[in-house]
C-alpha cells in the first residue's frame, strides 16, 4: 500500500511540476512588450482556432509548447488565393506559348511553298516528337526528338529556295538549316506544356497548418522562446524568432 500511495504521490507531483511551467508561461510578460501575458497574447490570436499547451520538459530543459491551429477558413482562402495565382500564371504561360508557337510557325511559312498553318503542324509533328528530357536544355535548342532522315526529305520537298540568286549556295544552305530548325519549334511548342514561372508544378491544397511555439522556463521563472516552427501538413519549416510578435497584434 505505502508502494502505491508513494508512485501515485510522484505522479501528482510530476502533473502539477507541468501545470505550474505551463502557467508560468502563459502568466508571464516580456520586457519588450509588456501590453498583455504570453497566454493573453497566443490564445487571443486571431488566426488560431485553438491553442494546446504542454509541458514538453525533458531531463535539462523546462520547456512548454504552445500549439496554435489555424482556422480552417484561414487555410481555404488561402488555398483559393494561391489556385487563382496559379491559374493566372498558367493563363499567361499559355499565351506565351502560343506565341511562340505562331512565330515558329510563321518563319516555316516564309521558307516554303503553299503550305498553311495545319500542314506546318502536321509536317513537324509527323517527324518530330517533345522530349521531356531536354525540359531544362537551353531554349535556343528544340527540345524535341526527330527522324532526321524523313524529316531532311520531307523539308526539302517543301522547301522555298530565295528568290534572289545573287544570296548565293551558302544563304540557300542557310535557309535550309532554318527551316529543319523551325519545324523543331513547331513540334516542340504544340506538345510542350507552358512553363508556369509562377510554381514549379500545380499547388497542392493545404488540409492542416499549425504554428509551434516552444518557450524555455529559465530557473528564476523568467522565460525565452527557443523556437517557432510553422507545420503545414506535417512538413516542418522554422520561423524566426521574431514572429512572436504577430501573436500579440490585435
Amino acid at each position: 500500500m505505502r508502494c502505491k500511495f508513494s508512485i501515485i504521490l510522484t505522479g501528482v507531483l510530476l502533473l502539477g511540476c507541468g501545470d505550474d511551467n505551463v502557467n508560468t508561461v502563459k502568466n508571464y510578460t516580456f520586457p519588450q512588450d509588456k501590453s498583455m501575458t504570453v497566454g493573453t497574447a497566443i490564445d487571443g490570436y486571431i488566426e488560431c482556432a485553438k491553442v494546446d499547451w504542454k509541458d514538453a520538459s525533458t531531463k535539462d530543459l523546462k520547456l512548454v509548447s504552445a500549439t496554435c491551429e489555424i482556422k480552417k477558413e484561414l487555410i481555404e482562402a488561402e488555398n483559393k488565393e494561391v489556385q487563382a495565382k496559379y491559374e493566372e500564371a498558367l493563363q499567361k504561360a499559355k499565351e506565351e506559348q502560343a506565341q511562340k508557337l505562331e512565330k515558329a510557325i510563321g518563319d516555316v511559312l516564309e521558307n516554303t511553298n503553299n503550305l498553311d498553318k495545319e500542314s506546318v503542324l502536321k509536317i513537324a509533328n509527323e517527324f518530330c516528337e517533345y522530349d521531356i528530357s531536354k525540359k531544362d536544355q537551353a531554349p535556343i535548342f528544340p527540345k524535341v526528338i526527330c527522324d532526321e532522315e524523313k524529316l531532311n526529305t520531307k523539308a526539302k520537298e517543301i522547301f522555298k529556295e530565295p528568290h534572289s540568286k545573287a544570296l548565293g549556295e551558302l544563304a540557300t544552305k542557310m535557309n535550309f538549316k532554318h527551316l529543319l530548325e523551325d519545324l523543331k519549334f513547331v513540334a516542340q511548342y504544340s506538345k510542350e506544356e507552358p512553363d508556369v514561372r509562377f510554381y514549379n508544378q500545380r499547388p497542392e491544397e493545404i488540409k492542416d497548418k499549425k504554428i509551434q511555439v516552444m518557450f524555455v522556463v529559465n530557473t528564476d521563472k523568467t522565460v525565452n522562446i527557443q523556437k517557432i516552427a510553422l507545420y503545414v501538413d506535417g512538413q516542418a519549416k522554422e520561423l524566426g524568432r521574431y514572429f512572436i510578435g504577430n501573436f500579440y497584434k490585435r
